[in-house]
């Protein structure tokens, strides 16, 4: 996903949806990938041991997934991206 579909993808958010964007984008940055990879990987890294479901057949998509496995996210991060997303802090 390139940075202008993940741009369209977040822009007719409200105000916690650009909340989730910023913190995905700053941890992007920081582990040096795309947004999806990182959005990926908290979902490979839930507790629940969940099984993301990429929806598409178009090859960059496919790889830039596949950039998930190779990302290490901190608890911390994990959790900036729960209380991002659901708007508040987890005690």
């Amino acid at each position: 996903m390139n940075a202008d579909e993940v741009t369209r993808a977040f822009r007719s958010l409200k105000e916690s949806g650009k909340v989730l964007y910023k913190t995905l984008e700053v941890l992007a940055k920081k582990k040096d990938t795309t947004l999806d990879a990182v959005l990926f990987s908290w979902h490979l890294f839930h507790p629940a041991q969940l099984v993301p479901v990429l929806g598409t057949n178009r090859p960059d998509r496919i790889r830039s997934a596949t950039k998930a496995f190779q990302i290490q996210l901190e608890i911390e991060d994990w959790f900036r991206i729960l209380e991002a997303g659901i708007g508040k802090r987890v005690p």
